[in-house]
């Protein structure tokens, strides 16, 4: 087990000082344009709209993607598995990670925008605001309610599973170094969140589309990984062999021992 924790580890220290600073960058930007648009004789779903904040939100979730991907780990060479883990269980740790970091990402959306609509409905006119406006506008506006569906069950399923299909996308450019594939699946999928997230109630089955597509991507990738021999360091030159699975060695260390 302490083999698993260290690798977490080894994947939060590479990664957090740049997500939190992220997350900092972007909470002041939304609370600049949402007092920038705020109005007390203005609706919530006004204000909302004016603030543009869906913008600010997609390219932080862009840029939020690309710290996960651009790994410093990719410079390590055989550092991972010198772990003493099989390259899929390094990859497994590294999905639950990323999951992990884009739940984090949302729950901070979400609370971030729960406290910038109650701080509007302190100041704002009881004619364009009362106790149901919040509720209201998470039901009306499509991208608020993804973010929180209420009652909407199905999208929390489909937020739950594509946040770990991104996960699992965001790790394989470390596990298949060099390969342009992963990167363009990648770029493909998290476009194609962005897209997609913003979607109205009762679309179960855009919903239940996106659970199969993101159930697709993490069976593929963990295939891939599953049967990929254990890469090789950029210092053993590209003449190099791969490293025999049976032997269990990593640059003339075994790993049974």
């Amino acid at each position: 087990m302490k083999k698993y924790t260290s690798v977490m580890m080894l994947y939060a220290r590479s990664t957090i000082c740049k997500l939190l600073g992220l997350l900092a960058v972007t909470g002041l930007a939304e609370v600049g344009l949402f007092y920038l648009s705020l109005s007390p004789e203005s609706s919530l779903e006004a204000v909302f709209s004016a603030s543009h904040l869906p913008l600010v939100c997609g390219a932080a979730f862009l840029l939020w993607t690309a710290v996960l991907t651009i790994h410093p780990l990719q410079k390590s060479g055989y550092t991972l598995y010198r772990m003493q883990l099989r390259p899929v269980d390094l990859f497994l740790c590294h999905i639950i990670y990323n999951t992990c970091c884009y739940v984090l990402f949302w729950s901070f959306q979400t609370c971030l925008l729960l406290g910038l609509f109650h701080w509007y409905g302190a100041q704002a006119n009881e004619a364009v605001y009362g106790p149901q406006s919040i509720l209201l506008a998470f039901y009306r506006i499509d991208f608020l309610h993804s973010l929180l569906p209420l009652a909407d069950w199905t999208r929390y399923v489909r937020n739950a599973f594509l946040a770990l299909g991104l996960g699992t996308a965001a790790a394989l450019p470390l596990a298949r170094q060099g390969s342009r594939g992963s990167l363009i699946g990648l770029a493909v999928l998290a476009l194609a969140a962005v897209w997609s997230f913003p979607a109205s109630i009762g679309r179960t089955g855009a919903d239940w589309t996106i659970v199969v597509i993101s159930v697709l991507v993490v069976l593929w990738d963990i295939y891939e990984i599953a049967t990929m021999e254990t890469p090789l360091s950029s210092e053993d030159g590209p003449n190099a062999t791969a490293v025999p699975s049976q032997r269990n060695e990593v640059n003339g260390y075994d790993t049974n021992q």
